[in-house]
């Protein structure tokens, strides 16, 4: 667990995607990247911006219990939703992470989400690691094309 959001960390995400993925599942996941954390950090300090991590893990975490996925501290800014479901199953809740918008103590907490899975039906389940290994690397790709081009939301190419 990690110690300032008490959410679960990366090793327990690629843990829990790979045995949906083993299982012949084709899980959604989502994922979550801070815009302007460093800046943040400076202009506020460092306490405002642990702060932020725990108040953004919260809202994750509840979100993703709503629509029984989990929630992950991925690592520094970054955070990962894993649903065991489709992403059109996922897709029509998404706006929900941003709207309201977060705020702490007047000032506004922007994100980018990137999202990847839950849509290919024929993976392989012998290579679970491998294909548990694409979602994660599409899932961040995503997200930082949606940070870059000023969106709520961008897609990975499914592998």
């Amino acid at each position: 667990m990690d110690a300032l959001t008490g959410l679960p960390q990366s090793p327990l995400l690629r843990q829990a995607l790979e045995a949906r993925l083993a299982q012949g599942l084709d899980p959604t996941l989502v994922f979550v990247d801070l815009d302007g954390f460093g800046d943040l950090n400076k202009r506020f300090g460092h306490p405002f911006g642990d702060q932020v991590l725990k108040a953004l893990a919260e809202r994750l975490k509840a979100f993703a219990q709503g629509l029984g996925g989990e929630a992950y501290r991925y690592g520094g800014d970054e955070f990962a939703l894993l649903f065991p479901k489709p992403r059109a199953a996922v897709l029509p809740h998404l706006e929900a992470l941003w709207q309201p918008p977060l705020t702490l103590e007047g000032v506004a907490i922007g994100f980018s989400l990137g999202l990847s899975g839950g849509r290919r039906r024929n993976r392989h389940p012998e290579n679970a690691a491998a294909n548990a290994d694409d979602l994660i690397r599409l899932a961040s790709q995503a997200s930082t094309l949606a940070k870059r081009l000023g969106r709520p939301l961008a897609f990975g190419e499914d592998v």
